[in-house]
């Protein structure tokens, strides 16, 4: 009887235990942890990601490591996949704020659009600036759309003759064939003529710390970025000047201490 009584006893807690709630494994992944694959997923390629999928949304565990790719030839866009079969996956903005900084150009190459040494002649530090990218392979003739394009952080050494402010580039024609990831350069665009031959523009320099500004007139045409010889109406002398805007151009005070071919 005392046997019987035991073995009912023990029969008794084995079912309360079963009826008992346990940990049991995660049946959804949130948002709020993909945005975290993504952000480290970037990370690893020398990018910092802002994605913004819902923290609160839910999706199906996944048995397998979720996949992250690039999309449209890019990584503005990331596809995030459960790689199994009956898988699920989603697109996720990723908001690129800045990109690792390029290899400084070697100070002995020179630039397009001037040919000058400027790494070895301008004397300023290096430093991060702004940049538009494309965020898409991109043929020739194809315009550009707000779409296929990111501002990102890039070398100033290698930013030369990029473009800042993707207002500039929006409705461009590509002259040639881009690659996703790579700067937008004036020179790969159809020309844009921002000062032409011949016309008044404001020439603009800093001498010790103090903006000087004086009248000239362009001897070339040039768009955004390009470098172009240009005449001091006071002085007569033959400088080359950076385009900075419209009929708005910049000069060096080091670099046209180097004689500039006519």
């Amino acid at each position: 009887m005392q046997l019987a009584r035991s073995f009912q006893i023990a029969c008794l807690a084995f079912l309360l235990a079963a009826s008992l709630p346990g940990p049991a494994a995660a049946s959804f992944i949130t948002g709020a942890e993909i945005n975290q694959l993504v952000v480290d997923h970037l990370a690893g390629q020398g990018m910092q990601a802002e994605p913004r999928l819902s923290t609160g949304r839910k999706f199906p565990a996944c048995s397998d490591p979720l996949d992250i790719k690039q999309k449209f030839g890019g990584w503005h866009t990331v596809q995030v996949s459960c790689p199994v079969k009956g898988g699920w996956q989603l697109m996720v903005r990723t908001n690129l704020a800045h990109l690792a900084p390029a290899k400084a150009a070697d100070p002995g190459k020179t630039t397009q659009a001037g040919s000058r040494k400027l790494a070895a002649q301008d004397g300023q530090p290096d430093k991060l600036v702004r940049a538009v990218f494309f965020d898409r392979p991109l043929r020739r003739g194809e315009r550009i759309r707000p779409q296929d394009i990111y501002v990102a952080s890039l070398s100033s050494r290698q930013a030369a003759g990029s473009f800042p402010d993707s207002q500039a580039v929006i409705g461009r024609e590509v002259k040639t064939a881009v690659n996703a990831g790579k700067p937008v350069f004036a020179r790969q665009l159809m020309p844009v003529w921002l000062v032409r031959k011949g016309e008044e523009v404001l020439i603009s320099a800093t001498i010790g710390g103090i903006l000087v500004e004086t009248e000239g007139k362009a001897l070339e045409n040039g768009q955004y970025g390009a470098w172009i010889k240009v005449k001091n109406n006071r002085s007569g002398k033959i400088l080359a000047a950076r385009i900075m805007a419209e009929k708005k151009v910049s000069v060096n005070a080091k670099i046209n201490s180097l004689p500039v071919v006519k």
